[in-house]
């Protein structure tokens, strides 16, 4: 039986040494680093493992799965009058958030939005 994993970093970016504290714990843990394909699209070299990575405000999430189709995205709440919020999602998912009201309002069309961006990476769509 195959033994499956997910592991879920966080990695704080405050000074920017997100890819030497990435670096760390791909070899450490892993025995592997970091390599971008031809799209950007992050793996791992010689590896059967999946990675995910997001970026927002100070933090990077990292995703390591015995799967290789895995996807993470993470995101800094913000003020609506700092994103435009309704064109981010298609019709339905659009009358849906405007049913949502106030504070989860903001919350659930950040959480919608990370579920859709951790989808487009598995699955390109």
């Amino acid at each position: 039986m195959k033994n499956n994993f997910l592991h879920l970093y966080f990695i704080d970016n405050t000074k920017n040494e997100y890819e030497s504290k990435l670096d760390k714990i791909l070899q450490e843990n892993y025995s592997t680093k970091l390599i971008r394909c031809h799209t950007g699209k992050p793996y791992l070299q010689n590896s059967t493992f999946g990675i995910s990575l997001s970026h927002s405000n100070k933090f990077t999430a990292v995703l390591v799965s015995s799967s290789t189709e895995i996807g993470v995205d993470i995101e800094a709440i913000q003020p609506l009058e700092n994103i435009s919020t309704l064109s981010l999602f298609d019709q339905d998912e659009q009358n849906y958030l405007k049913k949502v009201e106030g504070k989860n309002f903001l919350e659930t069309a950040y959480v919608l939005w990370t579920l859709k961006e951790s989808y487009f990476k598995v699955f390109g769509k």
